[in-house]
């Protein structure tokens, strides 16, 4: 009897899972290894000094912080660690200060984020086959294409280069891929491909998940106490706060104490100055670097020449990337709209570069790779690289911008796209 009402909880388990759980909404996606059907609040102290928890979401399909039915999706953002922006809040990527803008000037945009930490244009081109490919009534408009930096990185054969480019738990040769997960990367093995599709596609899961979530939310309280997780290490509870109404200045108290001696300024890392990561110390290192150049003057003209000729290789993949990338959107039946990138490690100030000449002159060769191609192509280019002028704040490393510099971003793409061809008012 036993036995029997065993195998009967199980056909009803089996049966709920079928009908209330998500096994058969996207089956195309099964081989996908994005970490999606997930949110996570933290206070990325590290980064930013917060007076509330930030939200990094995906959404089932693995679009970050998407709030849109899929046939409702007119724009795909796509890109690296710089469009997905893992140490923002959903809400505060440039993908979404963007959409801010374009809809409160009467345009109908509904941006889906598909910026993927460590993706170079491989892994770009590879997403339309294992990824947006997948995706029941995906009917984009346009593709919003920011590349550039990791392109930069990409040295001999791509395939050797440590970018997380292949979104699927296995290779094609069928070996176990890396599982870039909330702070980890390691092998799949069957055990955790079985746990991912658990965790995303189960209705039992979903709701033991929001159980546990919601005690832990109600044990927590929030307290930034709780989730010091810090660049530095977390002074231990009872030292810099004592009782439960200790408040987030106390912590900030104690960050500003902390010896900043071991740092080095100009290198731009992850230094904490004034409760901000990074984008105290790049203030610092532009207030004394003397570095600077004639942006339209012979020097560098003759070094990004002399760039472009030494990795005339390197330049030519990229551009046949590009072109890949643009046959795969057009095929999808997508227009692409190329962005260049910035960095933060040198700044444009009218028709001068200041800071870090060599990054700008390494960038600026494929970002002239980039714009020379969309003109042979007839494509849409946003030479934002060369166009932007950044401010202290808008960087808190050398290629990640910040809540400010993600804003300046999202406003100028906005301008651009409205005064363009592409968006029209409402």
């Amino acid at each position: 009897m036993a036995a029997v009402n065993a195998a009967l909880l199980l056909a009803v388990a089996l049966i709920a899972e079928l009908v209330f759980g998500a096994w058969v909404k996207a089956p195309g996606l099964w081989t996908l290894s994005i970490q999606r059907d997930f949110a996570i609040r933290g206070w990325q102290q590290e980064k930013y000094l917060r007076d509330a928890p930030m939200l990094y979401s995906r959404d089932y399909y693995g679009f970050r912080g998407n709030s849109h039915a899929l046939e409702a999706i007119n724009i795909i953002a796509m890109g690296g660690s710089t469009t997905d922006k893992v140490e923002l809040s959903d809400q505060e990527t440039w993908t979404a200060q963007l959409q801010q803008c374009l809809v409160s000037r009467g345009a109908p945009a509904k941006i889906a984020n598909a910026g993927i930490n460590g993706q170079s244009s491989l892994g770009h081109i590879r997403n339309f086959d294992v990824w947006l490919g997948h995706l029941p009534d995906l009917r984009p408009k346009y593709l919003l294409i920011y590349v550039g930096i990791n392109e930069t990185k990409i040295e001999g054969s791509p395939e050797n280069n440590r970018f997380n480019d292949d979104v699927t738990f296995r290779d094609k040769a069928g070996a176990p891929n890396m599982r870039h997960g909330a702070g980890t990367i390691e092998r799949y093995t069957a055990a955790k491909v079985l746990g991912d599709w658990i965790t995303i596609n189960s209705t039992f899961y979903s709701l033991y998940r929001i159980a546990w979530g919601n005690l832990q939310a109600i044990a927590k309280g929030w307290n930034p106490r709780w989730n010091a997780e810090l660049y530095y290490d977390a002074p231990k509870r009872g030292v810099f706060w004592k009782s439960e109404q200790s408040t987030f200045s106390e912590i900030e108290v104690a960050l500003l104490k902390k010896s900043l001696s071991d740092q080095a300024i100009n290198s731009m890392d992850k230094v904490e100055i004034k409760g901000r990561t990074g984008a105290g110390a790049i203030t610092e290192y532009f207030k004394n670097t003397k570095k600077s150049a004639a942006l339209k003057g012979a020097p560098v003209h003759l070094m990004i020449a002399g760039f472009s000729h030494d990795n005339r290789s390197r330049l030519s993949n990229f551009a046949r990337r590009l072109k890949k990338l643009s046959e795969k959107t057009k095929d999808f039946g997508a227009d692409p709209i190329f962005i260049t990138q910035p960095k933060g490690s040198y700044r444009i100030r009218g028709d001068r570069i200041i800071g870090s000449v060599g990054a700008y002159i390494k960038l600026a060769a494929y970002n002239r790779v980039l714009m020379d191609f969309c003109r042979a192509e007839f494509l849409d280019c946003i030479d934002l690289g060369s166009e932007l002028e950044f401010q202290d704040g808008d960087f808190w490393d050398s290629e990640h911008t910040t809540l400010q510099g993600s804003a300046r971003i999202g406003r100028y793409l906005c301008g651009k796209l409205l005064t363009g061809k592409y968006l029209r008012r409402s």
